[in-house]
């Protein structure tokens, strides 16, 4: 399921990111739901799943910077290239 050119580690781990990116944005989609489902009408003390919400989903964008990085490797050595990576910052 996870394989790159002649086995590179890099694409290994930036596949094992992706991954992990996916579940956390999987899980913050699931929180922000339970927020507007529970909390939004109710609100409950001690239990916030809209902060929760807000961590899981900075997880999830933490981990997709090792998978950009890696993909950068495949781009084209244009000027405009590097004038979109950093807009992109």
């Amino acid at each position: 399921m996870i394989e790159g050119k002649v086995g590179n580690s890099d694409v290994r781990w930036a596949a094992l990111f992706a991954y992990a990116a996916g579940i956390t944005s999987t899980l913050a989609d699931l929180f922000l739901i339970a927020f507007f489902v529970l909390q939004a009408n109710n609100p409950v003390e001690g239990a916030s799943f809209g902060t929760a919400n807000d961590l899981v989903g900075s997880l999830g964008a933490a981990f997709m910077i090792p998978v950009a990085l890696a993909l950068s490797a495949w781009l084209p050595d244009r000027t405009t290239t590097t004038i979109t990576q950093i807009v992109g910052l």
